[in-house]
């Protein structure tokens, strides 16, 4: 036999016991925070959330420096390879020479610093090294550009391979 009583808008009264919205509702959040612990999985799929986020910003960035780097190197590869044309033309062979050596630290794997250097020793005459620049040439550079450095590396072989010992004439 309860008997309840409303007195007002925010108060009510069970059994002689008068009872406030207020309380009803520290009761709920006190169980509630007895329900939620320290480690709560409630808040789980934000702290993912905010992981995955952050990882996505790094790698982005990442990414980023990474292509704004390989524009530089880009850049001063193109440099060199200009440069060592140049010294080409005026003949200062020493100057080419260190410009295709840097292109080629710059970009191991193109041909166009080793067939430079290979021309380079051409003008010199000395043909020894410009067969060893492009052997070198034809490990390093990618499959799609081995194909001309194996044509001027046996172009650059051929008499050599042709001329006989004995008597310096050819087959």
């Amino acid at each position: 036999n309860q008997e309840e009583k409303q007195t007002d808008s925010n108060t009510a009264e069970i059994d002689g016991e008068e009872l406030k919205e207020s309380d009803d509702l520290d009761v709920l959040r006190d169980e509630e925070s007895a329900k939620e612990k320290p480690g709560s999985r409630k808040h789980l799929p934000w702290v993912i959330g905010g992981a995955v986020l952050i990882l996505v910003l790094a790698v982005g960035m990442i990414v980023g420096i990474q292509k704004q780097h390989a524009g530089r190197t880009q850049e001063k590869y193109e440099n060199q390879i200009s440069k060592a044309e140049k010294c080409m033309e005026e003949m200062d062979y020493e100057k080419a020479k260190k410009a295709y050596e840097e292109a080629i630290r710059l970009e191991p794997k193109k041909s166009e610093p080793y067939l430079g250097m290979a021309n380079l020793y051409v003008a010199q005459d000395q043909p020894d090294k410009a067969e060893a620049v492009l052997k070198k040439a034809v490990k390093q550079v990618e499959k799609k550009e081995q194909e001309e450095v194996k044509v001027r590396y046996q172009f650059y072989t051929y008499p050599k391979k042709a001329l006989k010992k004995e008597n310096g004439s050819c087959d």
